[in-house]
């Protein structure tokens, strides 16, 4: 036989502020790195081949060895 408890969340005035607050920072986390990876995911594909910018040639992105063509 399966028991389950359900327990009521009864939390004072400065309890359900202080969960806000953790609500909201988590909520302002999560867009944020929501945000990043969606700014770097286009970012790659915009960007087309990786370079170096002072000496013009492509550098392999796995290694970041800079690769004279």
């Amino acid at each position: 036989m399966l028991l389950g408890y359900v327990y009521k969340l009864r939390p004072k005035q400065v309890q359900v502020v202080k969960m806000d607050n953790w609500l909201d920072m988590l909520r302002a986390n999560y867009n944020w790195s929501l945000a990043d990876r969606i700014d770097t995911y286009q970012q790659r594909f915009n960007r087309g081949e990786y370079c170096d910018l002072k000496t013009k040639s492509v550098a392999v992105p796995l290694t970041c060895c800079v690769s004279k063509r």
